[in-house]
């Protein structure tokens, strides 16, 4: 399973920066400095008696971090009327001069130090932002496609996310980079580990908090977002292979013609040639851009040059390597600048929230660890069904979905005691239907509560998550076990929330109770059960 679909870490884990929803909540209310010499001709042309809206907004659109308060302050108004920001000329407009000068007025600027990494890798991301709307733009104009501004803001606020972490946990940032400079370790991956989900879904989060446009929210989805297999089959596409048959190239069709599929697109690129204008993924984005265009390759890496250059011009920063000037560059070994030096490091270490360890270990950390399974090849068998693709799914009915998950469990991995609950939305209330384990006569086996009961099952109805009861976590936990949850069950024990799409379907209670031979649920156990529960919700969303 992609460990981007675990969106949410169980929040009485430990009280640590990790996981989606603490990154959100943490990065939600934080400010981002404009760029000073924005802010300077932004106020005198509010003082001016001959300026106009036009003006503004010329100024406005220069900035992404501008835009982004702008957008956020008009749509705020907009809200009430149910109506989105479709450009910043509309925002500008919408909020006239006063709410233009209040902006100003309370942004601060950003006083760039040439020796101070975390503002320039601050600043290297909101270029790369740029850079990416400015591409989308051009091409939306070339094929005179509708949506263009709309479009351009999506693509504009792709990595909103990106932008604040560099600024406010350039600690997790600096590991991050580590890992893949130092490591080999893909971006994803890093990510993964050190944030507890990924940037784009923390800019999704962001979005969905800030009130973007539904376009920008769609763009950074994740379930909107090509596979792997699919994006080698683009690649295939673009490169003209014989080996795809008429059905397959109408589905790769009619995913380029999805109003997300540029936006996506031109931040691959603009996130790619951040890294490397020579690596192969930034080659691959050209090659779909060319295909996307209907033009030769030439003509795409051409005009993704032009583009290039024009953007590096309309958003500069003295001492920050512009995506224009990386072209340049002849291939080489050396890293971009992603490490402070010691007195920076010092400064930000006690500023800054420190990298933290969840309680359960990543499963990038343990997943070699293969004597903890109980049936390897079981448990990996039933992993890639229900990690499949929705055309290759073989499932047909959740029901389906939900037996192998728990096979998965109980021979993969040797879960001693399995209890799926339903929930039923008609009757709210949640309802053992499936156990295995336990005996005719314990309350497990048909226990049934009321979903406003708020306790730790009914709770984790509201979000996709999962909650580890043991001897670490059970005086924060023990105070929401209703009397008759205390009586049915262990100890020690784990609960994952199923979903299918945002609705939740079912409850899994997981625990390792065997009489006297008790077994303790270690971290793998923990790590791998989870794991195939969220692939199971992935599952079902293909139904």
């Amino acid at each position: 399973m992609s460990a981007e679909i675990i969106s949410n870490f169980e929040d009485y884990d430990e009280d640590i920066l990790y996981g989606l929803v603490a990154w959100t909540d943490y990065l939600v209310d934080k400010p981002l400095p404009a760029k000073a010499s924005s802010l300077k001709r932004l106020k005198k042309l509010i003082t001016s008696a001959s300026s106009n809206v036009q003006q503004l907004e010329a100024v406005v659109n220069k900035d992404p971090v501008l835009s982004l308060y702008v957008v956020k302050a008009a749509q705020r108004m907009h809200s009430q009327n149910e109506n989105e920001v479709k450009s910043i000329l509309h925002a500008v407009n919408s909020l006239g001069y006063d709410g233009i000068e209040q902006i100003a007025n309370s942004l601060k600027p950003i006083s760039l130090n040439p020796t101070n990494v975390q503002q320039k890798r601050f600043l290297h991301a909101i270029a790369s932002s740029q850079h990416a709307a400015n591409q989308l733009h051009q091409w939306m104009q070339m094929k005179n496609l509708p949506l263009i501004e709309e479009s351009y803001l999506a693509a504009l606020f792709y990595s909103i996310g990106l932008w604040s972490l560099w600024l406010h946990a350039p600690l997790h940032m600096q590991k991050i980079q580590t890992l893949i400079h130092e490591h080999n370790v893909h971006p994803t991956e890093a990510e993964q580990q050190i944030l507890g989900c990924s940037m784009q879904m923390i800019s999704k989060g962001l979005a969905e908090d800030w009130q973007l446009s539904q376009l920008t929210q769609l763009g950074q989805d994740h379930n909107t977002s090509p596979s792997s297999q699919t994006l080698k089959r683009l690649h295939l596409r673009a490169l003209r292979d014989p080996s795809l048959d008429a059905l397959e190239i109408r589905e790769l069709n009619h995913i380029t013609q999805q109003k997300h599929f540029p936006i996506k697109l031109a931040n691959w690129l603009a996130l790619t040639a951040s890294r490397s204008w020579e690596s192969e993924d930034t080659l691959h984005n050209i090659d779909l851009i060319s295909d996307y265009m209907g033009i030769p390759q030439e003509a795409a890496i051409s005009l993704v040059h032009k583009i290039c250059a024009r953007s590096s011009r309309g958003y500069f920063s003295p001492g920050i390597m512009s995506p224009a000037f990386q072209l340049i560059l002849i291939p080489s070994a050396i890293k971009p600048h992603y490490k402070m030096g010691n007195k920076e490091l010092t400064a930000n270490r006690g500023q800054y929230p420190e990298p933290e360890v969840p309680m359960i270990i990543p499963i990038a950390d343990i997943s070699t660890q293969s004597k903890h399974y109980h049936d390897q090849s079981f448990y990996e068998l039933i992993a890639a069904h229900l990690t499949a693709s929705a055309e290759d799914s073989k499932f047909e009915k959740p029901t389906q979905v939900l037996m192998a998950m728990l096979q998965g469990l109980e021979k993969g991995l040797a879960v001693k005691r399995i209890a799926l609950l339903s929930v039923s939305h008609k009757t709210q209330s949640l309802k053992t239907i499936q156990s295995i384990g336990f005996a005719d006569d314990e309350p497990m086996k048909s226990l049934q509560i009321p979903l406003t009961s708020g306790n730790l099952l009914t709770n984790s109805c509201n979000k996709q998550s999962y909650v580890v009861y043991d001897s670490r976590s059970a005086k924060k936990l023990a105070p929401n076990l209703t009397n008759n949850l205390k009586i049915a069950v262990s100890d020690e024990f784990m609960i994952v929330s199923i979903f299918k799409l945002n609705r939740a379907i079912a409850v899994v209670y997981l625990d390792m109770h065997n009489g006297p031979d008790d077994a303790v649920m270690t971290n793998f156990i923990r790590e791998r059960s989870r794991n195939l529960c969220y692939s199971a919700s992935q599952a079902l969303s293909h139904l």
